[in-house]
């Protein structure tokens, strides 16, 4: 059985682990910047089929957890 480290068995990080799952977020967060508390990274919400979100891959691309605080 393979989960989301693959079978590296290592943290779950970037396109790798995610491919290309999406944050769905609401939309009054549609402009909305956000800062990833545990590694300081910054991101824009970006859109995809006309929804707000953030990409799963970009938001733990580094670290495999994510505590994000609008900007």
């Amino acid at each position: 059985m393979v989960g989301l480290a693959g079978e590296s068995g290592g943290a779950p990080l970037g396109p790798g682990a995610w491919g290309d799952t999406w944050l769905v977020l609401p939309e009054e967060l549609s402009l909305a910047g956000f800062r990833n508390i545990f590694t300081g990274e910054k991101m824009q919400t970006g859109e995809r089929e006309g929804r707000p979100g953030l990409a799963l891959a970009d938001v733990c691309r580094d670290f495999p957890v994510a505590l994000l605080v609008r900007e």
